[in-house]
C-alpha cells in the first residue's frame, strides 16, 4: 500500500507540475488588459511612424525547465493597427494590408533555441525563434530574436523582426514623390501568466 500511495502521489505531483507550466490561452491578462501588442514601424524618405494593434489571440505552452519545447501562436487583426492618424490607417487597411480580403496576421513558432534552456524565477533569457508568418495570403518562414523575462508565474516576451512588404505581395503606398520603404520592422510585446505556481 505504501508503494502504491507513493506512486499515486508522484502522478499527482507530475500532473500538477505539467499544468503549472502551461501559459494561459486567453488573449487578455488577469486584469482584463490585452495580453500584448504587435507593432509595425515604417518609414519613407522624410519620416518614420509606428502602428500598434492589440493581440487578438495568444496561445503559449512553455516549460520553464526546458524552453526549447515551447509552443507559441500569435494572431492579430490586420485592420487593428493604429498609428494615430486616421487617414494613414485607413489607407494601410485598404492599400497595404487589404484587410477586407486578408483580415488576420498569424505567427506560429516551429522551433526555439535558448542557452541556457531553463528559466527560473527572476531570470531573463535571450531566445531565437523560427516560425511561419502568415500575412496577406502568403506564408513564409521567419526568424526573430526575443527576450523572455520571468517574474514569479508571469512571463514577458519582447522582440522584433524585419519583413519586406514585397515578400508578401503587399503594395508600398506613396504620396507625391514619397514612397514607403519596402522594409518594415515588426515588434511584439507579450505578457503571459503561467497556470498555477510553476517551479
Amino acid at each position: 500500500m505504501a508503494v502504491l500511495a507513493t506512486i499515486l502521489a508522484a502522478i499527482v505531483v507530475a500532473a500538477a507540475a505539467q499544468s503549472a507550466l502551461r501559459g494561459t490561452l486567453a488573449a487578455s491578462g488577469a486584469d482584463g488588459a490585452p495580453a500584448g501588442t504587435v507593432t509595425y514601424t515604417a518609414r519613407d524618405a522624410v519620416q518614420q511612424w509606428t502602428g500598434t494593434a492589440p493581440i487578438d489571440e495568444l496561445e503559449m505552452a512553455v516549460d520553464p525547465n526546458d524552453l526549447s519545447g515551447a509552443r507559441v501562436r500569435v494572431l492579430v487583426r490586420s485592420g487593428g493597427f493604429d498609428s494615430g492618424i486616421f487617414l494613414r490607417d485607413a489607407n494601410a487597411r485598404r492599400i497595404v494590408f487589404e484587410s477586407a480580403d486578408h483580415p488576420t496576421i498569424e505567427f506560429v513558432a516551429t522551433s526555439l533555441r535558448a542557452e541556457p534552456t531553463t528559466l527560473p524565477p527572476g531570470a531573463t533569457r535571450r531566445i531565437e525563434l523560427t516560425g511561419r508568418l502568415s500575412m496577406h495570403g502568403v506564408v513564409r518562414t521567419v526568424e526573430t530574436s526575443a527576450t523572455v523575462a520571468r517574474d514569479g508565474d508571469r512571463l514577458h516576451v519582447t522582440g522584433e523582426l524585419s519583413v519586406l512588404l514585397s515578400d508578401y505581395g503587399m503594395r508600398r503606398p506613396s504620396f507625391l514623390t514619397l514612397r514607403v520603404d519596402d522594409e518594415v520592422v515588426v515588434g511584439y510585446d507579450l505578457r503571459v501568466q503561467l497556470e498555477g505556481g510553476a517551479p
